[in-house]
């Protein structure tokens, strides 16, 4: 069954990067004619952040589904239940976060089961040396 992304509150469709993946933490590079046009996060360069939501399906090689709130349901394995997931510098949440000095880290979501992420992204924070 394929997403739908009008269907459903805090479903987007957007267009993305040719090497953005499902799963991936995205922000908001763009907005023309209503549409978002989204990029992989990277929390050590603060011009992409902060993270927006996750790719929860590619639907085609430049267009994809973003979730920016609620379960995101069989695109992660492994989770920590109970812990809180931050931006890893590759995009993908991690547990614990990777805190980069000058970076940004923002928190991304909660584990609540091995294969269940809540996500509400929170307001990034800048890192600083020292």
């Amino acid at each position: 069954m394929a997403v739908t992304a009008r269907r459903r509150p805090g479903l987007y469709q957007a267009a993305c990067m040719l090497t953005d993946q499902v799963g991936d933490a995205v922000y908001i590079r763009a907005q023309a004619n209503g549409a978002y046009k989204v990029a992989k996060c990277d929390p050590t360069t603060p011009a992409k952040m902060p993270a927006w939501g996750v790719i929860i399906q590619k639907v085609g090689f430049t267009s994809c589904v973003v979730q920016t709130e609620g379960e995101v349901r069989n695109i992660y394995t492994g989770l920590t239940p109970n812990k809180p997931y931050s931006v890893a510098t590759n995009g993908r949440p991690i547990y614990p976060p990777q805190l980069t000095s000058g970076g940004m880290h923002q928190n991304l979501g909660v584990a609540i089961d091995v294969g269940v992420l809540y996500i509400r992204p929170a307001d990034p924070v800048r890192l600083t040396a020292g």
